[in-house]
């Protein structure tokens, strides 16, 4: 927690854009066929991967010394921590956690693409 595994395929998608189309549509398979073996396998749980997200969103922005949205993934990261370890009990019914996990992610799209 959080998944490595995606958190490294993300960086290299993340990275393969810069490349030729070849190497950006086979690093974008090599993620979603990682996301299917560490689900499939039972490598991980669903919320892992998701939290794999704004941790390789900070890895990448610090690494590309973009503060902000750094800030903004060590964000996203520390509230899906605390949630999972004091929240978990407010979670009533799948709607709140699904919107969780999609403005998640929306917000971790927008940083990698600013």
């Amino acid at each position: 927690m959080p998944s490595l595994h995606i958190t490294l395929a993300l960086l290299l998608a993340w990275h393969a854009r810069e490349l030729n189309k070849t190497s950006a549509l086979l690093a974008n398979a090599f993620v979603l066929l990682t996301i299917f073996a560490t689900l499939a396998l039972g490598e991980h749980y669903l919320v892992d991967l998701v939290v794999a997200v704004p941790f390789a969103l900070a890895i990448q922005a610090g690494w590309t010394k973009k503060w902000n949205t750094m800030a903004a993934g060590l964000a996203l990261l520390t509230g899906w921590f605390f949630l999972l370890r004091y929240g978990v009990h407010a979670m009533i019914g799948p709607a709140l956690p699904w919107s969780l996990v999609v403005v998640t992610l929306l917000l971790c799209g927008y940083g990698v693409a600013a």
